[in-house]
C-alpha cells in the first residue's frame, strides 16, 4: 500500500479502504459517538499513524481538521510505539479534562494544541485555529455558548489575542511546568520578527511529513 490520498476539510478518512493510516500533512480528529454526543479521542499530524485498530473502539471515525493527505499501511508494519503515542495522547487529554473551571480546561487545551501545532516566540505561541468552538466544545463535553463565553474571557484577560488568517496567539504566561504542553517549548521560545513570518499549521505539519515514527510528547 503505496499510494497517497487527498482530502478536503471535513471530509472523512475511509475506515474501509484501509484499517491503518499514516498522515502526510495536515490535521485529523479521532472521535466516537456516544449517546450524549460526540466525544474526541485525539488530535493527529503529520508522521503520526491512526486507525481503529489501534484504539479499537466502536463507532470510530477520523475527520480530517484541515485538507490532509494520507497513505493507507499494513498493519502488520505500525510498530509498538505507534500505540503508545496513542496512549499518551488520551492521557494527556484525561488530564485536561480533569479541570475543574471550564476556563481553565479550555486554556490547557489550547496550550496543548499551541504546544504540538504551533510555533513559539519571544511572547507566546501561535498556531493556525482549525477547530471550531463547537469542535472544542465537544473535546471538553460541553456546550459551544460556553466555550464562546470562556474564549472571551481569556481575551479580556490577555491570556489568547485572535489574530489575521485565523490565527491564535496564546501568551507565555499561559504555559507552566503544570501544563501538558512541553515545558521544552516554552524554555526555547525565540524573538517573533513578524506575524506573517509564522509557519501556518497546514505547513508546519507538511515539513514534519518526513519524520521517523515516534512517540509523541506535544
Amino acid at each position: 500500500m503505496s499510494n497517497t490520498y487527498y482530502l478536503q476539510k471535513r471530509s472523512h478518512l475511509n475506515l474501509l479502504r484501509a484499517d491503518v493510516w499514516r498522515i502526510e500533512s495536515g490535521v485529523v480528529r479521532a472521535t466516537s459517538w456516544l449517546e450524549d454526543g460526540t466525544t474526541t479521542l485525539g488530535f493527529w499530524g503529520a508522521g503520526d499513524v491512526v486507525g481503529n485498530v489501534i484504539l479499537r473502539q466502536e463507532n470510530y471515525q477520523l475527520e480530517c481538521l484541515t485538507s490532509v493527505t494520507a497513505s493507507p499501511l499494513l498493519v502488520e508494519n505500525c510498530p509498538n510505539l505507534v500505540m503508545l503515542a496513542h496512549i499518551h495522547q488520551l492521557q494527556e487529554l484525561l488530564i485536561i479534562r480533569s479541570c475543574k473551571r471550564i476556563e481553565e480546561m479550555l486554556l490547557k487545551l489550547l496550550t496543548w494544541l499551541g504546544g504540538r501545532f504551533g510555533e513559539a516566540g519571544e511572547t507566546g505561541v501561535i498556531f493556525k485555529t482549525f477547530l471550531t468552538h463547537q469542535d472544542l466544545a465537544e473535546t471538553l463535553n460541553t456546550t459551544r455558548v460556553t466555550i464562546t463565553r470562556s474564549m472571551k474571557q481569556l481575551e479580556r484577560q490577555g491570556t489568547i489575542r485572535h489574530l489575521a488568517n485565523r490565527q491564535l496567539f496564546i501568551a507565555r504566561s499561559a504555559y507552566s511546568s503544570s501544563d501538558p504542553a512541553p515545558q521544552k517549548l516554552v524554555e526555547n521560545l525565540t524573538t517573533f520578527t513578524s506575524h506573517s513570518s509564522i509557519i501556518p499549521l497546514v505547513g508546519v505539519a507538511a515539513s514534519r511529513s518526513n519524520r521517523p515514527l515516534s512517540v509523541s510528547y506535544r
